[in-house]
């Protein structure tokens, strides 16, 4: 009996991010937007992902595969509803001209 009492908070915990508006739900739905930015959306991995209300942002670092296959380490992202951006540009297929830091700063801190 104690076993099942003992599993049963983190069978809860492990379904949050399927409820909608939850924060858990948000962090999984920007990293797919962030996947779908991806060349290699299958090799991600993210480390320090966080949702920020006041902005609508998910932020976190990302390490995926460019173009040429290799691991490009972890890279800051940020994730807004509609688009994201990837410091230094190297993950995605866009360049974008901005500073890319201080919109970080923005969204995100």
């Amino acid at each position: 009996m104690f076993r099942v009492v003992s599993i049963l908070p983190l069978a809860a915990l492990a379904g949050c991010q399927f409820i909608p508006g939850t924060e858990a739900s948000k962090l999984a739905a920007g990293e797919v937007q962030v996947r779908e930015a991806l060349t290699d959306p299958e090799s991600a991995t993210f480390r320090n992902t966080s949702y920020h209300g006041a902005t609508k942002a998910v932020c976190g670092e990302v390490n995926a595969k460019n173009r040429m296959g290799g691991f490009v380490g972890f890279t800051r992202f940020y994730a807004l509803p509609g688009f994201v951006r990837f410091e230094g540009g190297d993950l995605g297929d866009e360049q974008v001209p901005v500073d890319f830091g201080k919109l970080y700063d923005d969204f995100c801190v």
